[in-house]
């Protein structure tokens, strides 16, 4: 049961450990963007983290619940408990597993850095010493 649960916990470290990026930048590389960005959307984002740590939880559960079913020892109501553990360890795996295909698209989407150009009108922005107007088309 420990082997299962460490490549469980092995797999979930190196699946989300494979979105994850790191972009260098060399000297001769401009590193500050003459653009300012922003993220596309901050609830989607927050939406498919909450969904990921469920659907990881989820997997890890299941197939916790599936090991724990073949620890059983012969004797009376053994093959009932298996059973049920096995249903419940499958229903837990498969349901984390649809958290985490909806999960990651979200969180990858609402990551996405999108040109921050502002809306289009007036503008108020008042200071302590002061403010201004300003009018975007």
């Amino acid at each position: 049961m420990r082997t299962l649960l460490r490549i469980t916990s092995l797999f979930v470290v190196f699946f989300f450990a494979s979105f994850a990026r790191a972009e260098a930048c060399t000297p001769s590389d401009d590193c500050v963007s003459a653009v300012p960005t922003r993220m596309r959307s901050v609830p989607l984002f927050v939406t498919g983290i909450v969904l990921d740590v469920i659907g990881a939880a989820g997997v890890a559960g299941g197939a916790g619940l599936i090991a724990a079913g073949n620890d059983c020892a012969s004797g009376p109501g053994c093959a009932a408990a298996n059973l049920t553990l096995d249903v419940a360890g499958i229903g837990a795996l498969a349901g984390g597993a649809v958290f985490l295909a909806i999960g990651i698209p979200l969180t990858v989407a609402g990551g996405a850095s999108v040109p921050d150009v502002g809306s289009a009108g007036p503008r108020l922005r008042l200071a302590g010493a002061g403010g201004s107007l300003e009018w975007r088309f």
